[in-house]
């Protein structure tokens, strides 16, 4: 019994000293809570879609692969070009124009894998997907031009798929963060 009225008149002493202080971080992190949401709903949200081109030897020859590696980084280096998204077809570039298309996209040589990335950002997950397979049936063509077919076997891997969540905004993250932030601000300002 005795406890128990200590137990009480100590939680009556911390909420008349910090009673404040607990409101104050619970309502700035309902609003910082509330912010997060406002700003992550408010963003258009981004889609990237990667794919990727296999650049193999039909023979097994030091020579031929690292002319394959060299081949595949000139490849790579060129595809965010506007002169390279200026080859796409009218139904891959989705209405945009090489400009856009080149500042959406990067690529990427892997050494010694003959092999090249491609990732294309977009506001549309559609259209991120179809300018990624465009851009790889340009780089398969640009390359099989270069050296021809007799030496290197040159495909894409595995179409682009359709991304089924943005990768921006980020809800998992930005909603805890601003309630964290909230709260902190709250007890400091409390």
């Amino acid at each position: 019994m005795i406890r128990e009225v200590l137990t009480m008149s100590r939680l009556k002493v911390l909420w008349t000293e910090y009673g404040v202080v607990v409101i104050f971080a619970i309502v700035a992190g309902a609003a910082g809570l509330l912010a997060a949401l406002i700003v992550s709903l408010w963003q258009q949200p981004q889609f990237r879609v990667t794919t990727s081109v296999s650049m193999r030897t039909m023979e097994v020859d030091l020579g031929v692969a690292e002319a394959a590696d060299r081949l595949a980084n000139n490849v790579a280096n060129w595809i965010p070009s506007e002169t390279f998204a200026a080859q796409l077809t009218d139904t891959e570039a989705g209405g945009l124009d090489p400009i856009a298309i080149a500042k959406r996209t990067k690529s990427r040589a892997l050494p010694k894998q003959m092999r090249l990335i491609i990732e294309v950002e977009d506001h549309s997950a559609e259209r991120a997907a179809s300018l990624a397979n465009g851009l790889a049936r340009v780089a398969v063509e640009s390359a099989i031009g270069s050296v021809g077919s007799d030496t290197l076997e040159i495909s894409q891997i595995s179409p682009a798929q359709i991304p089924l969540m943005p990768i921006s905004p980020r809800m998992v993250i930005v909603l805890p963060a601003g309630l964290i932030l909230g709260m902190i601000l709250g007890m400091v300002l409390g």
